[in-house]
């Protein structure tokens, strides 16, 4: 019976929270461990908070061209602690949306690093938890690219982008995906210089060419420098500002910032659970799973942006609920289709 099993979720955003819910939904005693806060990559590091930071950079771009409607108002000033505020308090009342979801589904919340033994022991702190199913959910990482100089050269990712406590004067991107095109109509509107270096041949790669160049051209117009089809062969200091050295349409360039910014994607935190030393079969760092989300052992499941493919917010709680409907004896499949 499924109101007697026992399942633990490893991972609480937006991958394992739907999971754990969708286990206590159907009559499953269910703990969810997350090691630092709910609601996982989209909700503290991705779509919530960037959208904030976007909508106070297009708030400052309105202000600016008041003019231009019949407005008066002076150059807009900015607040960044304020700013940061704001997208903190909205972070965090979504992040208490999350808790009182799990709370009233009755679903334990345990704080800590989770340690997959085995199939149906999992460890947090000193703690031991028999399961009949585990959900693997532990997400992705930011994407540091083998660049020469890279380490060294004291460049954010997109976790130290979104805290930032002071807006650089200049700001050099690599990657010119989802991430970082957001960050840098972030700091354009906000008025600061931007440049941004793809090394595909179109701003972001897999999207449609004309819709992509039709986004680049609106880019531009905002200020932002866009360099494609371009290679980053190295990053050096010098002084305060970091050097890169790239080649794009055949020439040999180099460009200086005040701060360099790493938006290369994101990839599965798969390492972490030691896959080799489980025997779960994995390409890379992403688990590999069946169209149920099954993992090569019997009663782990894995879902979200661990198992690769598209990291996508609403496929990783698609694949959740199908997990947990699988890890209770049901038969479901994810039609990719959809998406």
């Amino acid at each position: 019976m499924a109101e007697s099993k026992k399942i633990v979720v490893i991972g609480g955003g937006i991958g394992g929270y739907p999971a754990a819910i969708k286990a206590a939904r159907l009559g499953a005693r269910v703990t969810l461990i997350e090691k630092a806060d709910l609601g996982g990559t989209c909700l503290n590091w991705g779509c919530i908070p960037t959208k904030s930071l976007l909508h106070a950079a297009e708030v400052a771009r309105t202000v600016a061209e008041a003019q231009t409607f019949g407005i008066s108002a002076g150059p807009p000033k900015v607040n960044l602690a304020q700013v940061m505020q704001r997208k903190d308090q909205v972070v965090e009342g979504l992040r208490k949306g999350v808790a009182g979801l799990l709370k009233a589904k009755q679903i334990e919340v345990l704080q800590g690093e989770a340690q997959l033994i085995d199939p149906k022991i999992v460890k947090v702190g000193k703690k031991k938890l028999s399961a009949d199913g585990v959900i693997l959910a532990t997400g992705s990482v930011p994407a540091m690219p083998p660049i020469p100089g890279l380490e060294g050269a004291g460049a954010w990712d997109s976790n130290d982008f979104l805290p930032m406590k002071s807006l650089p004067a200049s700001s050099m991107i690599i990657g010119g995906g989802v991430i970082g095109v957001e960050f840098a109509q972030v700091l354009a509107g906000l008025g600061k210089k931007v440049t941004v270096l793809e090394m595909m041949p179109q701003i972001l790669p897999g999207l449609d060419a004309e819709i992509a160049g039709l986004l680049q051209k609106m880019l531009e117009a905002q200020g932002i420098k866009i360099v494609t089809g371009a290679e980053v062969s190295k990053v050096s200091r010098s002084g305060k500002q970091s050097v890169v050295s790239y080649s794009a349409g055949g020439k040999k360039q180099q460009a200086k910032a005040a701060r360099l910014i790493v938006a290369a994607g994101r990839v599965p935190a798969g390492e972490a659970l030691n896959p080799a030393r489980l025997g779960l079969a994995s390409d890379g760092p992403a688990i590999k799973v069946d169209q149920g989300m099954a993992t090569s052992l019997p009663g782990v499941f894995a879902v979200g942006d661990l198992t690769g493919g598209m990291m996508l917010a609403h496929l990783a709680l698609a694949q959740g609920e199908c997990a947990a409907i699988n890890a209770l004896g049901g038969d479901q499949s994810m039609d990719y289709a959809a998406v």
